[in-house]
């Protein structure tokens, strides 16, 4: 058996420029379209809720007002994602589960 031409410690490199390169390529499908149905969240008129206490039955009223799919309750300092919903509704709410102010996405 013959020595490699190629030195150890470049033979060490090798796995991490694959890790490197496997990093960049991305193997994830497209999301499918937010409101498959056409349902788009019009968040405007539901100001009139803030300050309202938190409870399934305002959530059924914002939802069905909104024309939102989907409701996300947001409790004082909830991290959310970047992710731009057309189909849902969030209503932030404050320190005490009141209504802090309602949007969409």
């Amino acid at each position: 058996m013959g020595k490699s031409s190629i030195p150890s410690a470049a033979l060490g490199l090798i796995p991490l420029s694959l890790l490197a390169i496997a990093a960049c390529s991305t193997s994830a499908r497209p999301l499918p379209p937010a409101n498959p149905e056409g349902a788009m969240c019009t968040a405007v008129q539901l100001n009139r809720y803030k300050g309202q206490p938190r409870s399934t039955e305002l959530g059924q009223r914002i939802k069905a007002e909104s024309g939102a799919r989907t409701l996300r309750w947001l409790p004082k300092g909830t991290i959310t994602t970047m992710e731009y919903r057309e189909d849902r509704v969030n209503v932030r709410l404050d320190e005490n589960g009141r209504v802090e102010a309602i949007n969409c996405g």
